[in-house]
């Protein structure tokens, strides 16, 4: 089996070498000492995720909440100007 980290010799390849820079990289978000790196990128990608979403609902948030402002306006016989 070829360890990608080493090269399949013991030489270390162009990509090996990006390979240590990304392990390195990853390292530095570790939740814990010696924690896998596959555990640290899922940790990451779920943040990723999550931040996501937070923003996607603040924006769905923020056009509902609009959106209701204005039907009450309009309601009470405000006139309300859509291109302004």
């Amino acid at each position: 089996m070829i360890d990608l980290l080493n090269g399949s010799s013991g030489k270390q390849c162009p990509s090996c070498e990006q390979l240590n820079e990304i392990k390195q990289l990853i390292g530095e978000y570790q939740t814990f000492e010696g924690e896998s790196p596959i555990i640290s990128i899922d940790l990451l990608i779920a943040e990723v995720k999550m931040w996501r979403s937070k923003e996607a609902y603040e924006r769905k948030l923020k056009s509902t909440m609009i959106s209701n402002m204005v039907k009450k306006m309009e309601n009470q016989g405000v006139q309300i100007d859509g291109n302004n």
